[in-house]
């Protein structure tokens, strides 16, 4: 996965970014991601439904789906 790749998808909100341990993360809105050139920091809704936020190495992805339900 990469930057650019993501920048692409970013029109077509909501993201899940499953990662390469299994677990995976629902990126609302626009407003809740920041990209960098190594990873995303991304705010996402736990299961207690608090908003946390947690950085996510491009390396580490092992794919993002977009348009999907929560």
């Amino acid at each position: 996965m990469d930057r650019e790749t993501i920048e692409n998808m970013l029109d077509q909100m909501p993201l899940r970014f499953t990662m390469n341990d299994g677990r995976s993360f629902i990126v609302e809105t626009k407003r809740g991601i920041a990209l960098s050139d190594l990873d995303a920091y991304v705010l996402y809704r736990s299961d207690d439904g608090r908003l946390r936020g947690i950085h996510l190495p491009y390396a580490t992805m092992s794919g993002v789906e977009f348009n999907v339900a929560g």
